[in-house]
């Protein structure tokens, strides 16, 4: 079974993600801040993270530059935003996905099925 890391600070928005995504066969560790997103990576080992952009603590930003630094990984990493033209320069990272957060769509569903190449 995949693993998704969801690090979100709307305890709404964690349980959606982790409505959606265990509806689907998807193991969920979940993080509301920039620290305990670190730390649930090392933990969890999850093989795709999903970030929210405004986590307290550091931010999504922060979050992704320790996972490439320190962890070294190159997990891949859906970025759910609700304002996606502000971070288009963090795809430059071929393993970063970004998407407007819509719980309405099923396109971060559709994305994270494509990328875990369960699609």
């Amino acid at each position: 079974m995949a693993k998704i890391l969801t690090a979100d600070p709307d305890l709404y928005v964690l349980e959606c993600y982790k409505k959606l995504f265990t509806e689907h066969g998807l193991e969920i560790c979940t993080a509301e801040d920039a620290t305990s997103a670190v730390s649930q990576f090392g933990q969890c080992k999850p093989d795709l993270v999903l970030l929210d952009m405004e986590l307290p603590g550091g931010g999504g930003k922060a979050v992704l530059e320790r996972l490439r630094n320190i962890f070294m990984s190159k997990v891949p990493v859906v970025i759910a935003t609700t304002h996606p033209a502000e971070v288009l320069d963090m795809s430059e990272d071929p393993d970063v996905y970004i998407v407007k957060k819509d719980f309405k769509t099923p396109v971060l569903l559709s994305t994270v099925k494509r990328i875990l190449k369960m699609a």
